[in-house]
């Protein structure tokens, strides 16, 4: 009989990472002001905050028109925020006496939305020694890819020592937008000779469409 059950699963993931940048030694800079601020030289840290996740839910059953089916939808992003810490920005510290030595340089983020519809059955034809499965469906994708500037201190006058932040003029928001369509073939011509072929027609709204195939023998 027909049946049909939901399912949803997902994932959460955090990193924080760091990467020492080259020491400088006293004097590396060029500007006496900053051997004040750090008499004997010092090491700036570049440092990463990334947060990724994913999470997927549909719907799966059988018996339409002889069909198994399985839609569902994934949404997931990747957001990454960049920093440098343990460094100064050496003129604005020589123009202004400012100290601060944690600087937000910027950010990545990727989004994407992928909607998918999966039809499979078996069909006997040709005397085939199994049946030919078939496999039929359509894909929807949506993504985003954005870049953030970091905060005016990381990159005004030279901008922090060990990395400097993503400027206004950096910033960046894309997105494009896909969709396609597959069909699968295969089945076992006699008992020891296993045939395939597959193709795929996708469309992108920004560079048009392309079609692609295979064909397997085993």
């Amino acid at each position: 009989g027909k049946e049909v059950s939901g399912y949803m699963f997902g994932t959460v993931g955090q990193r924080n990472a760091y990467a020492y940048q080259d020491p400088r030694e006293p004097g590396a800079t060029g500007i006496p002001a900053v051997d004040t601020l750090y008499p004997n030289g010092f090491t700036p840290r570049e440092n990463i905050r990334e947060t990724d996740f994913s999470l997927t839910a549909g719907l799966t059953g059988n018996g339409l028109a002889g069909w198994d089916w399985d839609i569902r939808t994934t949404a997931g992003q990747d957001d990454v925020h960049l920093g440098v810490d343990h460094s100064v920005n050496p003129v604005l510290y020589e123009d202004t006496g400012n100290t601060q030595s944690d600087f937000n340089a910027g950010s990545f983020t990727s989004t994407q939305f992928t909607t998918n519809l999966d039809l499979r059955r078996k069909v006997s034809a040709f005397n085939f020694a199994t049946p030919i499965n078939v496999a039929l469906g359509m894909e929807d994708r949506y993504e985003n890819y954005s870049i953030g500037a970091g905060e005016l201190n990381s990159y005004a006058l030279g901008g922090s020592a060990g990395f400097q932040g993503f400027l206004i003029q950096d910033q960046a928001n894309a997105s494009c937008n896909s969709v396609a369509a597959y069909l699968d073939l295969d089945t076992r011509v006699t008992q020891k000779w296993e045939m395939g072929v597959a193709t795929r027609l996708e469309h992108y709204d920004q560079v048009g469409s392309n079609l692609a195939g295979k064909l397997t023998s085993r």
